[in-house]
């Protein structure tokens, strides 16, 4: 808000001179001069009443002051309340992401930059698709971790291309080293939720498979166990296997598939640099793990 020829207003008045007004806010006599005169202009009325011994109020202006000086005051509070936000900004990271993408990759990254900046807090959330894109949307996190989806727009930094693995039970018959997707067709699948399930329909609707997909989207602890159990079949990604050492058949597909994983955010321009500095941190951490 640009509130100067107010504070040059009511210094003028404070002092009862433009000279000494001038003096205090930098200005040249003439140039404070012109100011008022710019603003007796917009007002539409004499708000000074010039003389030799120097100024004072109209009537008219007197009328108005109060709400001159509650405006300034307005406009100086707001600038600090600005700043503290920027400040804040610049010292919490908020994060919306997968939780196996906060175990596998946020863990390290958060430990490696609070190594080097130590008085930056994380704030982290996990969520599905839907929550973290709305999450980056509305402004509730400043950068969230998941898979890329066509249907939002957001800008959106690529990470890393996350393959997708068919899983069977331990004793399935298909003996083969690679699974051809049109095998899953009319065969029992749990669909996974979290938001791995929009990457799965979207590879199912590409190559036209149609599974015997359960009504219910599990969780994939839930959907390993279902499988162990010769329940029936799924899709997971590497990242959500990584570590892992169950009694399923783990297989890679023809045609091979993938997720993308990556940051959403509003805008990198914008973004604060602690954000910045962080989204690369991040990018190292991942492109260590796999080169």
């Amino acid at each position: 808000m640009d509130t100067k020829k107010y504070e040059a207003l009511l210094a003028s008045i404070n002092l009862g001179s433009f000279t000494k007004a001038a003096q205090v806010l930098g200005y040249t006599q003439s140039g404070l001069t012109h100011m008022m005169n710019g603003l007796e202009n917009e007002f539409g009325f004499q708000l000074l009443i010039r003389g030799h011994h120097g100024v004072k109020p109209t009537p008219n202006c007197s009328r108005i002051l109060p709400y001159i000086q509650k405006l300034v005051e307005t406009s100086a509070a707001l600038d600090v309340e600005i700043k503290r936000v920027n400040s804040m900004k610049d010292s919490i990271i908020r994060i919306g992401s997968y939780s196996s993408i906060i175990m596998h990759w946020l863990s390290d990254a958060v430990k490696r930059f609070n190594a080097e900046y130590p008085d930056v807090t994380f704030e982290i959330k996990d969520g599905v698709s839907d929550e973290i894109y709305n999450w980056v949307l509305d402004g509730t996190i400043d950068i969230g971790f998941l898979s890329k989806q066509e249907e939002y727009k957001t800008e959106w930094i690529t990470l890393r291309k996350d393959p997708l693995y068919a899983i069977l039970p331990a004793d399935d018959k298909y003996s083969s080293k690679v699974l051809p997707l049109t095998e899953l067709n009319g065969k029992k699948f749990f669909m996974p939720s979290y938001g791995l399930n929009k990457d799965i329909d979207r590879v199912f609707n590409k190559y036209d498979i149609k599974p015997n997909i359960s009504n219910s989207h599990m969780n994939y602890s839930v959907i390993i166990s279902m499988v162990e159990r010769g329940l029936g079949t799924s899709i997971l990604s590497e990242l959500l296997l990584k570590g892992r050492n169950d009694n399923i058949k783990i297989m890679e597909t023809k045609p091979k598939i993938y997720r993308e994983l990556g940051i959403a955010i509003q805008s990198q321009k914008y973004a604060t640099n602690t954000v910045k500095k962080f989204i690369e941190c991040t990018k190292n951490i991942v492109n260590e793990k796999y080169n």
